[in-house]
């Protein structure tokens, strides 16, 4: 399910700041974050100085161009593992809409066309699907411009994990069961 809200995520795993891996202004970044789970696709860095943008974005985030060069009015997130649910801040001086695209190895999961620009929902993602790519596009005259900050995620458990929470419950089960007494 797509959400536009002023809050993202009400429990996610995962939030980057953009603080975690300091790089350059205007750096491309691809694979600098996969450590936390995430890969990019035409996203550069940016410091921002120590003023906020607007919204929840602030200092320091990521966005769509480098100053005096490169814009792209498409870009993506890419989880390293799938993510059941993610969301993140975008501020744009374009007021327009943009569309937003969940997929899962490379197949359309879930989409959602929401307003964007500076300002209250600026929040942006998918709750309830399973994912590994979130994509945006957007067009517009003029500067397409964008800054994101707040990145929230929460991959799918793994299967090990749901095994063993499985087979916890079933041992703790099978516990109390020979315990409990027996009536005849």
């Amino acid at each position: 399910m797509f959400i536009q809200n002023s809050t993202g995520l009400s429990n996610p795993d995962t939030l980057l700041t953009f603080d975690e891996v300091v790089q350059g202004d205007n750096t491309p970044l691809t694979t600098e974050y996969s450590a936390f789970g995430v890969t990019f696709t035409n996203i550069f860095y940016n410091s921002g100085g120590n003023s906020a943008v607007g919204g929840n974005v602030g200092a320091p985030h990521i966005g769509n161009f480098q100053a005096g060069g490169f814009q792209s009015a498409s870009f993506s997130f890419n989880f390293t593992t799938p993510v059941e649910e993610a969301a993140f801040a975008f501020a744009s001086s374009f007021n327009g809409t943009a569309t937003f695209t969940a997929l899962l190895n490379g197949s359309q999961v879930d989409t959602g066309i929401g307003p964007i620009g500076v300002g209250g929902n600026d929040f942006y993602g998918f709750q309830g699907v399973t994912f590994d790519q979130l994509s945006v596009v957007y067009s517009g005259l003029g500067n397409n411009a964008a800054v994101f900050d707040s990145l929230q995620f929460t991959p799918v458990p793994e299967p090990s994990t749901l095994l063993a929470t499985g087979a916890g419950v079933t041992a703790l089960f099978a516990f109390k069961r020979r315990r409990s007494p027996s009536v005849h």
